[in-house]
């Protein structure tokens, strides 16, 4: 028994959808379209019963991804992640070296930069220090100029401002 095929153009307009949703909808949730001789998709009842699935979904506010992955969890679509890697002892040895050889030059960089922090903090101490020191001699020489002032206001019989100007 044949299966019922459809091209892009009967599926976007069965589902009002363009075929750019419809390409981004493949890609999104690596749908599997079958394509024919001349590299046109062909889809199945089955692919659009995904579509028609993910348009609900969509229409009732869920995101692309939680639909995603929700499909995953029901089995509708294949995890993507399930790629077996297999590595040879050659390849875990080069690993392990590559992964050393890192961590060694991480090290080296981390204590040349935490001895120039150490520099730089020692360098900041001493320039607070120096700091406060000015500090305090500017208090202190504004507070004599400020005790001549008074001392000289109140110790005349004249208002200040008649010694000032005569």
């Amino acid at each position: 028994m044949d299966r019922v095929q459809y091209s892009i153009k009967e599926v976007s307009e069965r589902l009002d959808i363009s075929y750019r949703t419809l390409h981004y909808y493949e890609k999104k949730f690596n749908l599997q379209i079958n394509r024919d001789k001349s590299g046109n998709r062909i889809y199945t009842d089955e692919n659009i019963d995904v579509l028609e699935k993910i348009l609900d979904f969509k229409s009732k506010g869920m995101s692309l991804d939680g639909i995603k992955t929700l499909f995953i969890e029901k089995g509708i679509l294949e995890d993507e992640k399930s790629d077996l890697v297999v590595l040879d002892e050659v390849s875990l040895d080069i690993k392990e070296n590559l992964i050393n050889e890192i961590r060694l030059a991480v090290s080296k960089e981390l204590k040349g930069t935490n001895e120039a922090l150490e520099k730089v903090l020692e360098d900041n101490k001493s320039l607070r220090d120096e700091l406060r020191s000015i500090k305090r001699q500017n208090e202190d020489h504004y507070s004599k100029i400020d005790k001549r002032l008074t001392e000289w206001r109140n110790n005349s019989e004249k208002p200040w401002w008649k010694k000032l100007f005569k």
